[in-house]
């Protein structure tokens, strides 16, 4: 052999993890995850349940109480709790008294809420009332206290079926209505301006 041919190294082929892409959203094969390997090894196990769902079928779970001179019965834990509360309560406990009147009045304010008329009942168009007449009466009940009482879906369906109509308007224009001394309209023209005298 000659010498330039000695002198000459032989040409490499580029190596296999360096032709593959590798970039923005594509990691090198080598740092990606393996399949059927966890990437989190030690967290929660397959099958185990969070506290809300342990609580929700502790209260569901069913008991026997005794009644007064009665058979026993059959209740929910979340049954007995509260027969046991309003025990308390007649029996002048007043933490008592004062926990389960706020239940009852919680639980009733959130259904009168319910009971009344949603955007959802008006979605089929069979009402025989306008949009104007629809969206009036859904105002009438649902903006009480300077609130409007929906739910977020509610609320989406009901700015999409009436943002066109003049009531919706006027009870944007009013619940958006500002006392911001800082508003032009609320500021004094440059006339008016006031000099300590």
């Amino acid at each position: 052999m000659s010498d330039d041919q000695e002198r000459q190294a032989p040409v490499a082929s580029p190596p296999a993890a360096a032709a593959e892409e590798a970039g923005y959203g594509k990691p090198p094969k080598s740092g990606r995850f393996r399949k059927g390997v966890s990437g989190n090894p030690l967290g929660r196990p397959k099958g185990s349940r969070n506290i809300k769902s342990l609580i929700r079928e502790m209260l569901d779970t069913q008991i026997e109480t005794s009644t007064n001179g009665g058979a026993p019965e059959k209740k929910s834990v979340c049954e007995a709790m509260i027969t046991k509360l309003a025990e308390k309560a007649l029996g002048g406990h007043y933490p008592s008294m004062s926990k389960l009147l706020g239940y009852a009045e919680k639980y009733e304010e959130e259904d009168e809420i319910v009971d009344r008329v949603s955007p959802y009942d008006f979605e089929k168009g069979d009402s025989g009332l306008t949009l104007e007449e629809e969206c009036e009466a859904i105002l009438s009940q649902r903006f009480t206290d300077g609130r409007l009482w929906m739910t977020s879906p509610e609320l989406g369906v009901f700015t999409e079926r009436y943002s066109g109509t003049d009531t919706y308007r006027r009870w944007m224009a009013d619940a958006w209505e500002t006392d911001d001394p800082c508003a032009e309209e609320n500021a004094p023209a440059a006339d008016e301006a006031s000099d300590p005298v």
